[in-house]
């Protein structure tokens, strides 16, 4: 491990599962093989999506919302 490294500890039952799974993702290690899972987890977490606008609701049809929300129990 070098000196800008972490160790984190895995439980037995999960590092021996792992270590099957090795031959099956090309991976050398166990090491790698965390790195890589927690690498594409970050990155798919972090991934910028198309932003969705706000709609714009017409003062009327917010009433009407909201008394069927009042009528419902909501509110």
């Amino acid at each position: 491990m070098s000196g800008n490294e972490k160790a984190v500890p895995v439980p037995h039952e999960l590092y021996e599962k792992l270590s099957e799974l090795i031959g099956k993702t090309g991976a050398e290690s166990v090491d790698e093989l965390v790195v890589r899972i927690i690498r594409d987890w970050i990155s798919k977490e972090t991934a910028t999506s198309p932003k969705r606008k706000p709609i714009s609701i017409a003062a009327e049809d917010e009433k009407i919302v909201e008394e069927r929300l009042k009528s419902l129990g909501y509110m």
